[in-house]
């Protein structure tokens, strides 16, 4: 199966780690270059983060450079 135009298997993975609250998993893909406002076929990572209620990764999102007016401002810290 191929990805949509603009999409990377890196970004994917970082918005699988979002969705699931996984922050290990989510460190290793941004390292790798995941491109933390990248989409995914889930939206965004930080969608990702605050619909899994992970204050820890929306930190960990913004520190990696995500848009932060995109974060839920109930979740920034």
């Amino acid at each position: 199966a191929r990805l949509p135009a603009g999409h990377s298997l890196l970004d994917e993975g970082l918005v699988l780690a979002c969705r699931s609250g996984d922050p290990v998993l989510a460190s290793l893909v941004l390292r790798r270059g995941a491109d933390p406002d990248g989409p995914g076929a889930g939206g965004a990572p930080l969608e990702a983060a605050a619909a899994a209620n992970a204050e820890a990764l929306v930190s960990l999102l913004l520190r990696y450079g995500a848009a932060a007016d995109r974060a839920p401002a109930a979740l920034v810290t």
